[in-house]
């Protein structure tokens, strides 16, 4: 009993230096590490747990998926006075995508202070563009709670400022659906469909998945967290197969 002990007593220890290591990391101190430590905790991991009420990183991945959207929000709309709203919109799912986000997180090396599930855990060192862009919505989320708005905005036009930057000047602003109509119609009329194939995950993080069709020919898919990302990913898709 006293063996177990001094085990769980080391892992704790240990634990609190990754985290301090990684407030460091990060630039910020927490008040309550307690929230950095849930942000950081996948619920595959917490589904294995002893303690059904094992808490995961859901809930302030919610939270800090909305914060997010609200910050790159402002920061477009004060930077580009005369941008119009669906341009905004586009400027902004660019900025905030899974790639993007998941680039930045790798960036700066959450993955390696991630508890993950057995099945979820890497055998190379890298980790899907999905866990790690959730990864940094929960700790974004647990940064608001601790720290307010103010610390947030701080840290994400920190580690976005390349990307807000090329939005600003509408670079990252591209529309693939019309691209690709334009690119089809150059040799006469075609009639182009987007199928949506399948949607998956919990109300508030959903994936859908996309294919789009080109006289009856399945030409390229995406997945987004919206339908209208989808569709432009499976745009892009199909750009890339007509070469």
């Amino acid at each position: 009993m006293r063996l177990c002990w001094s085990k769980s007593l080391k892992s704790k220890q240990s634990r609190e230096r990754q985290l301090q290591y990684l407030m460091t990391s990060l630039g910020y101190s927490f008040q309550r590490p307690e929230l950095l430590a849930e942000a950081l905790v996948h619920s595959s991991y917490a589904h294995e747990q002893a303690d059904t009420q094992f808490p995961n990183n859901e809930r302030l991945e919610f939270l800090g998926d909305a914060v997010l959207d609200l910050v790159v929000s402002e920061c477009l709309f004060r930077a580009v006075p005369d941008l119009n709203e669906g341009a905004m919109t586009q400027a902004r799912a660019a900025v905030v995508c899974e790639r993007s986000l998941a680039a930045v997180a790798r960036q700066l090396r959450l993955g390696e202070h991630l508890q993950l599930g057995r099945g979820e855990r890497s055998r190379n060192g890298s980790y899907p563009d999905s866990i790690l862009a959730d990864a940094l919505e929960a700790l974004i989320g647990a940064m608001y709670v601790d720290g307010g708005l103010a610390v947030v905005c701080i840290f994400v036009k920190k580690i976005l400022a390349e990307e807000l930057a090329l939005a600003q000047q509408g670079v990252l602003v591209q529309d693939f659906k019309s691209h690709l109509q334009q690119e089809l119609q150059k040799s006469g009329p075609r009639t182009i469909v987007y199928q949506l194939i399948s949607q998956s995950g919990p109300p508030h993080d959903r994936m859908f998945t996309v294919e789009v069709w080109v006289d009856g020919e399945a030409l390229g898919s995406g997945s987004g967290k919206s339908k209208k990302d989808a569709e432009q990913l499976a745009a892009q898709t199909a750009l890339a197969t007509l070469g």
